[in-house]
């Protein structure tokens, strides 16, 4: 494109400007002249400008209307429908055009003739909408008065706290917010329709507006109940009043009165319910019941069974009084009265009534004094007792033989009641002698604050469960008991007792002391323990030093003459710790044995402790040396015990043992002492390996295996030699214990009674 192509193209485009400067400005004269008064919004409807005639109009400058919304102008003389369907046109890009009365600035209000489009830009797109307004004024005159009349007409209606809707021509045309408010309906659902269509009861073709009309003819003011058509989840009931009005131009509009009346009819289905309710407990009842005036007590109404339990058919009674009857004694009538007079009313006055033949029944009188428009009246109830209270007397008597029967014999009998907690209700004071505590003190106690924390409660919630559940008739559990003299094993045997109506009514209990076959339970497990451990000993432990001792003889005898010298010498020494470790094992097992047997005696006597120290030093120096070890005696010489001096060596010698089986070359074992009151306190300790912290339980235990506490097979013995120990320290009077940070090394410590003529000494 040469230069001279776009300064065509500039001029072109200027001409154009000029062109389109000139017409905004004709068309700018244009709106400003125009006697129309014209409005213009954006699309939010917002006002953007305004021309002058619009001012002329309405009262509002430029500058008071300049992003305000046009519904500054609205008089509430039209409803919301009306509105809608203007933005409903326009939004979909239609003209809309009709007559609106609108509210000047002054308040006064004027009809215009309004049209209203919308401005779409290039891409169809609605930008702005423009208002074109013609005052009508003049030609609604004489409507004016009328339209004045209607808008505070309606203005009053509007604060009136009942619904208010107006019909025309069979459709409404306005309602008030109340109504709205109490139907939960819109306006816009139901403007235009029929009355009836508020109402799902009315039929189609029945017509309120001309019942109302005809009513109203004859002088009657329409008046009816009426349901309206559910909204949510609320029914809403109303009172429902027309009246009818003409006007000059021959219209006539029915207004409606709308009540809501849901709470009056609430109360009244619930006041038939609770009438309903009276009559079927007062027909079924089996107690006797009649309603009698008061003070005279002339009987007003009897139940059935006042005729089936008196023999009176109602006949005989109504109108008549108790005296004349003669239901029950004057003196149960003058106690009656007194109650009524000083209280208002008789609670469970336990006395009795005459039957029509004359048989006295026992029964229980409880009487309310009734106020109400009629006058005063008595509700009185009879309850007849009579077989309860026999039945009272037999239990009474049941009672007494089982209290006699469980106080006569050794174990505790007990009635709980039939709940998780089974409540103790009765008890045989025999309990004193068992669990020493008086049976007054445990009634109202559940037998679980009385159980020990060493109890598995879920065997005994179990127990129960089944029993109240019905799934067993019968059920025993052990557990165990922290009485006062000492600690008590209970075997109980629970039963349910049965009501007549099958259920549940107390929980029987036989509980008996089993404590001594406990013991005698415990001790034949242990001794089944030490059997087992006694066997697996002499089967696998006892056999290996004689394994080892066969084999390298054996050795020896086939090929001595082909060994070195060196080797010979290895294969004595294999053999040599095989025969002492055998010999070693041996002796404990004779010394376990012993024990066990109780042939075993303690003979306690006053000996120095690191005189007897040094003689195990030397036992256990060749082994000291032989894994170059340090091996520190730390006992002071002047340190006197009393105790079984052998024993004593036993433990000691053990324990070092160990301590050096478990140390690896260059590591200390150190043996320490301190006085722990009446006791002294030796203590081995080692930088060894360690025992890992959940295995500490399992030392000093015949039924673990060295290999199930973290011992390797290299190092593992017998796991006799700790529960020699043990027995031996306990045969002193003393206990032992261990501790152990894993990896770090283990401290095995065991205590001596002391002398007590060295204790202040030392």
């Amino acid at each position: 494109m040469t230069p001279i192509d776009n300064i065509k193209i500039i001029e072109k485009l200027e001409a154009e400007i000029v062109a389109l400067k000139m017409q905004n400005q004709w068309l700018s004269l244009a709106v400003n002249d125009c006697p129309e008064a014209i409005l213009i919004t954006d699309k939010e409807g917002k006002i953007d400008s305004v021309n002058p005639a619009f001012t002329t109009i309405t009262g509002y400058t430029h500058r008071d209307i300049i992003g305000k919304k046009p519904s500054i102008l609205k008089s509430d003389i039209h409803g919301d429908a009306l509105y809608a369907d203007l933005w409903t046109t326009v939004l979909a890009g239609h003209r809309w055009e009709g007559e609106i009365c609108n509210k000047r600035k002054d308040g006064s209000l004027y009809w215009e003739k309004n049209s209203i489009a919308p401005i779409k830009n290039e891409h169809g797109e609605i930008t702005h909408f423009v208002s074109t307004k013609v005052d009508i004024s003049h030609f609604k005159e004489k409507e004016s008065s009328q339209l004045e009349l209607l808008y505070w007409k309606r203005k009053v209606l509007e604060t009136l706290p009942a619904g208010v809707a107006i019909e025309s021509n069979g459709k409404i045309i306005w309602i008030n917010k109340t109504l709205s408010k109490i139907t939960g309906i819109e306006e816009q659902e139901i403007l235009n329709h029929p009355i009836e269509s508020m109402f799902p009861s009315i039929e189609r073709d029945e017509s309120l507006s001309i019942r109302a009309i005809e009513e109203q003819s004859k002088g009657i003011i329409f008046d009816i109940d009426l349901r309206l058509r559910q909204v949510g989840k609320r029914k809403i009931w109303c009172n429902l009043k027309a009246q009818s009005f003409s006007y000059s131009n021959g219209n006539m509009e029915l207004v409606w009165l709308f009540q809501d009346i849901s709470l009056h009819k609430t109360a009244e289905k619930k006041l038939r319910e609770n009438e309903e309710l009276f009559q079927n407990a007062f027909s079924s009842n089996a107690s006797l019941m009649f309603i009698a005036s008061y003070p005279a007590g002339k009987i007003e109404e009897i139940n059935p069974s006042f005729e089936k339990r008196t023999g009176f058919t109602k006949e005989e009674v109504l109108g008549r009084t108790s005296d004349t009857i003669h239901l029950w004694k004057s003196k149960t009538k003058e106690k009656i009265y007194t109650l009524l007079a000083e209280k208002g009313s008789v609670t469970d006055l336990d006395t009795y009534y005459f039957t029509k033949e004359g048989t006295r029944r026992n029964c229980l009188i409880n009487i309310a004094l009734i106020e109400s428009t009629k006058g005063s009246s008595t509700f009185i109830t009879l309850t007849d007792t009579t077989t309860s209270k026999q039945a009272l007397r037999s239990l009474k008597e049941n009672e007494e033989r089982f209290r006699f029967m469980a106080e006569g014999i050794n174990d505790i009998i007990s009635l709980h009641s039939p709940t998780p907690e089974l409540t103790i209700q009765y008890i045989s004071p025999v309990v004193k002698q068992i669990l020493g505590i008086t049976s007054s003190k445990l009634i109202g106690l559940s037998p679980r604050e009385l159980i020990a924390p060493i109890n598995s409660l879920n065997e005994i919630d179990g127990a129960i469960s089944r029993i109240l559940g019905k799934e067993s008739m019968r059920e025993i559990v052990q557990y165990k008991f922290d009485s006062i003299y000492k600690e008590t094993w209970i075997e109980t045997s629970m039963k349910p007792m049965m009501g007549s109506d099958g259920s549940i009514i107390r929980i029987a209990a036989v509980s008996r002391d089993i404590t001594h076959r406990k013991k005698i339970e415990q001790q034949l497990l242990e001794v089944s323990e030490m059997k087992d451990k006694f066997l697996s000993i002499i089967a696998h432990d006892l056999k290996n030093p004689f394994n080892t001792l066969l084999g390298f003889s054996s050795l020896l005898k086939d090929n001595a003459d082909h060994y070195s010298l060196k080797r010979i010498k290895d294969f004595a020494g294999d053999i040599y710790n095989a025969a002492l470790g055998g010999v070693t094992l041996l002796d404990e097992l004779l010394e376990w044995a012993l024990l066990q047997s109780g042939r075993l005696t303690s003979f306690p006597t006053k000996f120095n402790l690191y005189d007897n120290s040094k003689d195990v030093f030397e036992l256990v120096n060749i082994q000291a040396v032989s894994k170059h070890i340090i091996l520190i005696n730390s006992i002071p010489p002047d340190i006197m015990v009393y105790a079984d001096k052998r024993m004593d060596s036993t433990v000691l010698r053990n324990l070092i043992s160990n301590a050096l089986k478990f140390t690896p070359s260059g590591g200390i074992v150190r043996v320490s002492v301190k006085q722990i009151q009446n006791f002294v306190e030796v203590s081995v300790s080692d930088t060894g390996e360690g025992i890992p912290e959940q295995d500490i339980q399992k030392l000093f235990r015949i039924d673990v295996k060295p290999s199930e506490i973290g011992v390797s097979s290299e190092q593992k013995g017998s796991g006799l030699g700790l529960i020699l120990c043990q027995e031996f320290v306990k045969k002193n009077g003393g206990t032992i214990s261990a501790k152990s940070v894993f990896g770090q090394g283990s401290e095995f410590t065991y205590t001596i009674p002391a002398p007590l003529s060295d204790l202040a000494t030392m």
